[in-house]
């Protein structure tokens, strides 16, 4: 769900137009005509303050933040269309990008535009990380992090520390190639791990 207009929301996340400032680029505004407005913190497209963040299109959830990122096989951009489908506030893109053909397109499959925005970056994947940190309000800000490397023995090393600190009553995120355990309100929560580090946006959502 998209939270309220403002520069941040109540944990600490940022409004598109915040994100932009701090990161670089230009924020377009795809409700204006054509997409040729440069949105800005008062607009309803600046304003708005993504629920998250992700780079798998068909994932996305309304009110989140799509990373339309260059692949070695193709590029995320092309599946703009289906993230807004899917109710995408925003979507961060590399500026090769003709925001007036973009809003066309998107128009033209009968997606409403407004409080939409396309942010333009030339670096997408290099400020990936930052941003999703700053989407979901920093959360390695408040945790203590360790992180083990070696040939062997890594998943079990962390699973066996993670099992110590669960007796210490110290609530460990434990993530790895056997799967990511996590503490939720609600006790333990175990995710299935499709890689042994989740990718930078996912890994902040956790």
């Amino acid at each position: 769900m998209i939270r309220p207009e403002g520069s941040q929301g109540v944990d600490g996340a940022m409004s598109m137009a915040a994100l932009v400032e701090r990161h670089g680029g230009v924020l377009h505004d795809l409700g204006a005509a054509g997409g040729a407005r440069h949105a800005r913190a008062g607009d309803p497209a600046g304003a708005q303050v993504p629920a998250g963040i992700r780079i798998q299109s068909a994932r996305i959830e309304r009110g989140e933040l799509f990373a339309g990122l260059k692949g070695l096989r193709t590029d995320g951009a092309r599946f703009l269309p289906e993230a807004f489908e899917r109710g995408a506030t925003g979507a961060l893109v590399s500026p090769e990008r003709s925001v007036s053909a973009v809003a066309a397109a998107l128009q033209a499959r009968g997606i409403d535009l407004s409080g939409r925005s396309l942010w333009l970056h030339p670096r997408p994947a290099d400020v990936l990380g930052a941003v999703a940190a700053d989407v979901h309000g920093r959360p390695a800000d408040r945790l203590g992090i360790a992180v083990v490397t070696g040939t062997n023995g890594k998943t079990s090393v962390c699973h066996l520390v993670g099992q110590l600190l669960d007796r210490a009553e110290l609530a460990p995120a434990v993530l790895g190639t056997a799967g990511h355990r996590l503490r939720s309100a609600r006790g333990p929560l175990r995710l299935a791990a499709s890689h042994t580090t989740p990718d930078v946006a996912a890994l902040q959502a956790l």
